[in-house]
């Protein structure tokens, strides 16, 4: 009972129960950070959700496009091989092939720029540019904050006879 009356007083008068004049018990100071510290956990914690999600599109994004690329850069042009015996790229068929495969990104978000898929059949390559927007889980609820990244890669596949 002793200690409940103390704890009372201590409450209602600026001089801690040991007589001391100032700070208040520890008891207090930590109950008064608490609050400031859930707040500065959530906010990194957001930061780190939304980050994650980022990166996670980043790296399905960047598995389309290397996709796109290397099946495109495996179209042969059939009639140089059937004519001179020559394994070359065919241009065309590596757009139409590229294009294809990466109507997967759509899935991933929307096209933030335009898509560019160039084959070189000289040097037997094809890059393919690409980047979606990628839509914040908490971030956008933020007044003021973005509601996307983007995430863009560019990669070149090579056809190797």
């Amino acid at each position: 009972v002793a200690s409940i009356s103390t704890f009372r007083w201590a409450q209602q008068s600026p001089v801690h129960p040991s007589g001391v004049k100032g700070s208040p018990p520890a008891f207090q100071k930590a109950s008064s950070r608490g609050p400031v510290c859930m707040l500065v956990a959530l906010g990194l914690g957001t930061v780190a959700v939304d980050g994650a999600v980022v990166h996670a599109a980043q790296r399905r994004l960047l598995a389309v496009c290397a996709a796109a690329a290397d099946d495109a850069a495996g179209m042969v042009d059939a009639r140089a091989v059937q004519r001179d015996g020559s394994v070359r790229l065919d241009p065309e068929a590596a757009r139409r092939v590229a294009a294809a495969r990466l109507g997967a990104a759509r899935r991933i978000g929307p096209p933030a720029g335009p898509t560019r898929i160039v084959p070189d059949a000289g040097r037997g390559t094809v890059d393919v540019t690409t980047s979606v927007d990628v839509r914040h889980l908490v971030l956008r609820l933020v007044p003021g904050g973005r509601g996307t990244a983007t995430a863009s890669c560019h990669v070149r596949g090579r056809l190797r006879p």
